[in-house]
């Protein structure tokens, strides 16, 4: 890291570029007992390649970009299997955020060229979701009117694609209809194979309050959400409302004789 000339503001950055490629013969005997190459015969050459670097530039700005490939459906899982289950998928994205205070800009498009499921958190939903772009603006703990009440507000709007995987079941090493993937967490309704526009804005305001030992945080909160199209087809709106309190405290005592 260094400082700029003359504001003598920080400018830091770092990144990562992880590579590793082969010629493959024989079987992931782990996952399937799936031979690298579908007709089991010859040498197949199989990798991956992810670079990763975070970038933080004067004036509050921060950048983080990360370009991921994988070869087939397995590679990760039988090379790899910490990173398969343990950190993000591989792809493409670039995200760029200014956070001043409470305060914070974000804007993020990611996208799946592999067209296959790098990372576990995806294996059961069997896609992966496309930014195309998201634009967000936060703003966390805000105090207002003379600092009584305390303003947070979450918004963001996207342009979301479900991106299903390349490969089969039989391709990543299951054996449908006994050994599946499982259950969908997000899927369950199905996907739609266009753009989906959503814009969602929370908006929350505490009014804290001591009493006595306890501390008391009633609060509201109101959002509104609306997508382009839905499964079932045309428009939707999601409109909530929640009214409640937050209540707690703390007990100690001193043991002198322990």
């Amino acid at each position: 890291g260094f400082l700029t000339e003359p504001a003598h503001q920080p400018w830091n950055f770092l990144g990562d570029l992880r590579s590793y490629f082969i010629y493959d013969k024989g079987t992931d005997m782990d996952y399937g007992r799936l031979p690298v190459k579908p007709d089991g015969l010859g040498y197949a050459p199989r990798g991956r390649i992810i670079f990763e670097h975070e970038h933080f530039f004067p004036s509050d700005w921060e950048a983080q970009v990360r370009l991921g490939y994988t070869s087939d459906p397995t590679f990760l899982e039988e090379w790899y299997p910490r990173e398969m289950y343990q950190e993000g998928p591989e792809d493409l994205s670039g995200y760029l955020k200014r956070q001043r205070d409470s305060e914070a800009f974000t804007l993020l498009a990611e996208a799946q060229p592999n067209r296959l499921i790098t990372s576990s958190d995806r294996m059961a939903e069997q896609f992966d979701v496309e930014r195309l772009p998201e634009v967000g603006y936060r703003l966390i703990g805000e105090s207002f009117a003379d600092d009584h009440l305390t303003l947070f507000s979450d918004n963001d709007a996207a342009g979301l694609d479900f991106q299903p995987t390349r490969a089969t079941l039989r391709q990543q090493g299951f054996q449908p209809p006994g050994i599946t993937p499982g259950i969908p967490a997000l899927g369950t309704t199905g996907v739609t194979t266009s753009t989906t526009w959503r814009a969602d804005f929370r908006q929350e305001v505490d009014f804290p309050v001591n009493a006595g030992h306890f501390k008391v945080v009633p609060y509201v909160v109101g959002r509104y959400t609306e997508y382009s199209q839905s499964v079932g087809g045309g428009e939707k709106a999601r409109l909530f409302g929640v009214v409640g309190a937050r209540l707690d405290t703390s007990f100690w005592k001193v043991d002198r004789t322990a």
